[in-house]
């Protein structure tokens, strides 16, 4: 976690501070990122950034922590503007990370590790130690009909919309990582997703 005294700076530094460390994790692994660019592309002097961060990793921590609020925020927002449609919501998500994807596509995403490494953070964080997801899906267990389901545990509700959500980064990864044919990309996005909602059917 970034310190009290970065946490002190203005809007508009901090912004421009993480903004420079975006640039830096997505354009190489995680063994090549050099604290020396990201200050330099900042403006801020070496021992500045000692005060703010322990290290790169912590860095990394903070950008991922960063965005991920923004995008429970986001969800939020849409669910609450469009009646709680779920499906719409997940299909926005699909473009919406594509978008991330392709900013960021100045380095493949399959050998970028500090990209790589956020993915896998947020799909294996234990419930007890990741409070953002687990807020965001309190927020939406509160709200659907539980009495459809015979889940009675928000954990495991919570293990499903990772699932979901990692059904989502799939797509989007098919269409920039691998230039998928959209077509082709959707269409098996809908079958898995036909799959989950219908279960496994025996004749």
């Amino acid at each position: 976690m970034p310190t009290e005294r970065f946490l002190h700076l203005g809007e508009e530094k901090q912004e421009k501070i993480m903004a420079a460390a975006v640039r830096e994790f997505s354009a190489h692994p995680m063994e090549d990122i050099s604290i020396n660019r990201i200050i330099k592309d900042a403006g801020i002097s070496r021992g500045s950034f000692y005060t703010y961060f322990r290290d790169k990793q912590d860095v990394l921590d903070h950008l991922i922590r960063t965005f991920r609020k923004r995008e429970y925020e986001t969800a939020k927002a849409y669910l609450v503007d469009h009646d709680f449609d779920v499906d719409a919501l997940m299909l926005k998500s699909i473009g919406h990370y594509e978008e991330v994807f392709r900013r960021f596509g100045v380095c493949d995403l399959t050998h970028n590790t500090a990209i790589k490494k956020g993915v896998i953070q947020f799909m294996d964080s234990k419930p007890e130690e990741d409070e953002l997801t687990r807020e965001f899906c309190c927020w939406i267990w509160e709200r659907i009909d539980r009495s459809r389901y015979r889940v009675k545990d928000m954990d495991i509700f919570r293990d499903v919309f990772l699932h979901l959500m990692m059904l989502i980064f799939m797509t989007a990864g098919r269409l920039i990582v691998y230039g998928e044919d959209r077509d082709r990309a959707m269409r098996r996005y809908y079958e898995m997703l036909d799959i989950i909602k219908k279960g496994l059917i025996i004749k």
